[in-house]
């Protein structure tokens, strides 16, 4: 009867499996010594190549990736009955894993994921080190009204009152059009913008095109003045429908788009510098709010009007553009980007 028991006890925990629970931390200081105990104990088996690790599956691999989780604590028990069963338990754990680096959360191992596995620990070391030294000169939170865009993250935040009132995704400069870190402010909306190309992006881009099909410029309703290019407002404007007007010495700004599909890519780092946003129309809505003429159902209608014209905000909106690979979140869960431009 014993015996029947113990069995029975343990197929019972094989049924229910431990749930990932990652424990948070209290600071960067203490993620960094947990992450150098790691470096000290040799830190983490690099994790084999081959196909994809998901729920069901058994594999030799699945042994260096419960420890992997263990370490980083997406994995609160790392024993497990069969340690080479991907199970329910491993599953989650993954897709904590996945929460915090960024990626989808599908709890599956694919290649995205098992790349960010392998980083060393020598090098999330650095990244936390670097993080650390960025928070050394910490920028001055506004009262009210501000944006705050972190560039590895993809990610836009809306701030009143220094809450949260509105988050994005975002896509940003790619590796050779690196979107810059500085602080400027919205002083305007422009809707149905012209985009006035940069002569870097015709000497670059454009003049190949041309070559290549005379009838580029026709097809895409750009126009030359005075060796100015311009792009007139429409759907295949890559400014999309809404322009945040950002004076600022990289002539970037925040504006929509017209490729809505890129937002599920994970990795957004694909435009000439500027910042595409996810959810032009909700921001713009908060940021005239305070001028009653312009409701929503009127932004909609300048928009559908296809005239470009341009708002004045009532005060200007701070915006302040950071690079962080690397922090905690409300939860003190210790969040990690790429390092997208090699800065860390």
């Amino acid at each position: 009867m014993k015996l029947l028991l113990t069995v029975l006890l343990l197929f019972a925990q094989f049924l229910t499996p431990t749930l990932a629970q990652a424990i948070p931390f209290q600071n960067l200081e203490k993620a960094l010594h947990y992450y150098e105990r790691i470096r000290k104990s040799e830190g983490w088996l690099a994790i084999g190549e081959g196909p994809k690790l998901e729920k069901g599956l058994s594999d030799l691999r699945v042994v260096p990736l419960r420890e992997h989780l263990f370490l980083t604590k997406d994995l609160e028990e790392k024993e497990a009955m069969d340690p080479d069963f991907f199970d329910e338990s491993l599953e989650k754990a993954v897709q904590l894993f996945q929460k915090r680096h960024g990626l989808t959360e599908d709890g599956v191992v694919g290649v995205t994921t098992l790349q960010a596995l392998n980083i060393p620990v020598e090098t999330r070391i650095r990244q936390i080190e670097a993080a650390i030294q960025r928070e050394k000169e910490p920028q001055p939170i506004p009262e009210g009204q501000y944006v705050l865009v972190n560039i590895p993250a993809f990610h836009l935040d809306y701030f009143e009152n220094k809450k949260p009132v509105l988050g994005m995704s975002i896509i940003v400069g790619k590796r050779n059009w690196e979107t810059p870190i500085f602080t400027s402010n919205i002083t305007g909306i422009t809707f149905n913008p012209t985009w006035n190309i940069p002569a870097s992006i015709v000497k670059r881009e454009i003049l190949s095109k041309i070559k290549k099909d005379p009838d580029y410029l026709t097809k895409e309703e750009i126009e030359v003045t005075e060796n100015r290019y311009q792009q007139k407002p429409g759907p295949k404007n890559p400014l999309g429908r809404i322009k945040f007007v950002m004076p600022n010495e990289f002539d970037v700004y925040l504006h929509d788009t017209p490729a809505k599909n890129f937002f599920a890519r994970p990795m957004r780092h694909l435009s000439h510098g500027c910042i595409r946003i996810e959810k032009p129309l909700e921001l713009a809505e908060l940021l005239l709010r305070a001028d009653p003429r312009w409701t929503l159902k009127k932004i909609r209608q300048t928009i559908d009007e296809g005239k470009e014209i341009t708002i004045l905000l009532p005060a200007p909106v701070p915006v302040n553009i950071i690079y962080q690979t690397v922090w905690l979140d409300e939860a003190g869960l210790l969040q990690f980007r790429t390092d997208i431009y090699g800065r860390d």
